[in-house]
């Protein structure tokens, strides 16, 4: 795995962040339009859809307790350019749009 990207923490937890992954690439190998968003962004929806998620992106919290300090994202680093891309400009908008805009927190560090 690649250098991690730390978000604040949203109100969807690290569970709920999977699934929705889980769910974003689901929908990604039948929405056409979900397709067009990976386009838009630059990036083949073939190459993007030949990826494994559970194996390439890995989602955890920093801190202890039940109150993460940060969300972390980290990107298997043969695939880190797609994906930090796909992440950035397709699923955390798509899951936002589905969960709310608070779900995921804003990104941390350089942006």
């Amino acid at each position: 795995m690649d250098r991690p990207i730390e978000y604040e923490p949203g109100t969807a937890s690290v569970q709920e962040l999977r699934g929705e992954l889980e769910a974003f690439w689901l929908e990604l190998a039948k929405s056409d339009e979900l397709r067009r968003e990976v386009t838009q962004a630059g990036l083949d929806p073939e190459k993007v859809q030949q990826l494994d998620p559970a194996r390439d992106i890995k989602v955890e919290k920093e801190g202890e307790g039940f109150a993460p300090v940060a969300i972390i994202i980290v990107f298997a680093p043969a695939a880190n350019h797609i994906l930090s891309s796909l992440w950035d400009e397709v699923a955390v908008p798509w899951i936002r749009r589905r969960r709310g805009a608070d779900a995921i927190g804003q990104k941390k560090g350089p942006h």
